[in-house]
C-alpha cells in the first residue's frame, strides 16, 4: 500500500482507456436521466391536464344535465302561464260582452228617453226627475266604454306575453333536444 502511495498516481496502474470509457458511460447515464426526468415532468404535466380536462368535461356533464332540467321545468311553467292566460282570455271575453250589453241597454234607454220629449207640463215635470237618472246612465256608459278598454289592453297584454311565451318555448324545446343528442 505505501508503494502504491509513494508512486502516486502514475503507479496506480488505471488504464487511461477505461477511466475514458467510464466517463463517457457517466455522461450517457446522467444524459439519460436528465432526459428521463424532463419526460416524467411532461408527463406528470399532461397527467394533470388529464385530470384537469376530466374534471371539466365532468362539470360540463353535470351543468348540461341542470340545463336540461332547468329547461323542462321552464317548458312547464310556460305551458301553465299559457293555460292561465287563455282562461284569463275567456274571462275577459265574458266580461267584455257583459258590459257591451249593458252599454248597449243604456244606451236605448237613453234614446228612448231623448226620442219622447212632449211639451205637456207632467212631461216637463217626468224629464226634470229622469234627468239625473239619464246622466247617471251616460256616465256609467263611459266608465262601461272605459272598461272594454281596459279590458282590451289586458287582452292585447295577454296576447302579446303569449307570443312571447310561445317563442322562448320554440327555444327552450330545441335547446332540450340538442342536449338530447348530445
Amino acid at each position: 500500500i505505501a508503494m502504491l502511495i509513494a508512486a502516486g498516481p502514475a503507479g496506480a496502474n488505471i488504464p487511461k482507456k477505461n477511466a475514458a470509457s467510464l466517463g463517457d458511460r457517466l455522461t450517457r447515464v446522467r444524459a439519460e436521466v436528465v432526459d428521463l426526468e424532463r419526460s416524467l415532468i411532461g408527463t406528470l404535466a399532461r397527467t394533470n391536464e388529464a385530470k384537469d380536462s376530466l374534471r371539466k368535461i365532468q362539470a360540463l356533464i353535470r351543468l348540461q344535465k341542470e340545463e336540461a332540467t332547468l329547461g323542462r321545468t321552464r317548458i312547464r311553467e310556460l305551458e301553465d302561464t299559457v293555460k292561465e292566460l287563455e282562461s284569463r282570455r275567456g274571462v275577459i271575453r265574458e266580461r267584455v260582452g257583459i258590459e257591451r250589453d249593458a252599454i248597449r241597454k243604456a244606451l236605448r234607454d237613453l234614446y228612448a228617453g231623448d226620442a219622447a220629449m212632449p211639451e205637456s207640463p207632467d212631461a216637463i215635470e217626468r224629464e226634470k226627475f229622469e234627468q239625473p237618472r239619464r246622466q247617471l246612465v251616460r256616465r256609467m256608459v263611459q266608465q262601461g266604454v272605459r272598461e272594454i278598454d281596459a279590458l282590451r289592453a289586458d287582452l292585447e297584454d295577454a296576447d302579446r306575453l303569449e307570443s312571447r311565451i310561445i317563442a322562448e318555448r320554440g327555444e327552450l324545446e330545441a335547446t332540450v333536444h340538442e342536449m338530447a343528442e348530445r
